[in-house]
């Protein structure tokens, strides 16, 4: 059983662009993106997964030159984008997270990806953000190969393909689905980046703490 990791990643971000190639301690953000995934337990590769555009050049470059495993696909398409990564990487399992999360955590990954694997027959997708319990910018999405399939054969609509989570939420009596929640509700917390104060903060944490402890 091959478990991938991908990290969802490009340049046009509407609210801040170029957002994953903003510096952090030296690094730009996706690098900690991938550098925390690796500390994952049970996950065998992580692929950096982006769109074909010129606009993601820089990023693609920088993944080249650092030997970061990366696929290119479908700029809008996100699920073709996510299911040609997981049929090119010959995955079984594939878990999920976006290229706006710096502070993502291996243990929850494998905890839901754990809680996926106990229960083959069960799930369809395990994640934690289809209610939110955790700081948002601890979304993990964990999904067997056969209904990435399944959701790429079936989503027709332009936008429900660009943002395919949102077809799960809205069809999700079809859909074998467990929320996994935190023990306490900390969804008031924001550790995600879509705006510059999100990125300013992200960035203080780890000119605090990084250098102390990495993890």
């Amino acid at each position: 059983m091959k478990i991938i990791a991908v990290v969802q990643a490009r340049m046009n971000s509407k609210r801040l662009p170029g957002k994953v190639m903003l510096s952090i301690i030296g690094k730009p953000l996706v690098w900690h993106i991938y550098d925390r995934l690796k500390k994952s337990k049970l996950v065998s590769d992580v692929i950096v997964s982006t769109g074909n555009s010129e606009k993601n050049e820089l990023l693609c470059k920088f993944l080249t030159d650092n030997n970061i495993p990366h696929f290119f696909g479908n700029e809008t398409d996100l699920i073709d984008r996510l299911y040609q990564t997981a049929k090119h990487f010959n995955a079984d399992i594939i878990v999920r997270v976006t290229g706006d999360c710096p502070l993502t955590d291996p243990k929850i990954m494998d905890n839901l990806i754990s809680t996926f694997i106990d229960s083959p027959e069960k799930y369809d997708v395990v994640v934690n953000n289809q209610e939110y319990t955790f700081p948002h910018g601890l979304d993990v999405e964990v999904y067997s190969f056969q209904i990435l399939e399944r959701l790429w054969n079936e989503i027709k609509n332009p936008e429900f393909r660009e943002w395919f989570t949102l077809y799960l939420k809205k069809n999700n009596s079809n859909f074998n689905i467990l929320n996994v929640r935190n023990l306490k509700n900390l969804s008031s917390h924001r550790w995600t980046v879509d705006y510059p104060e999100d990125f300013e903060f992200i960035k203080l944490i780890y000119e605090n703490l990084y250098a102390e402890n990495p993890n």
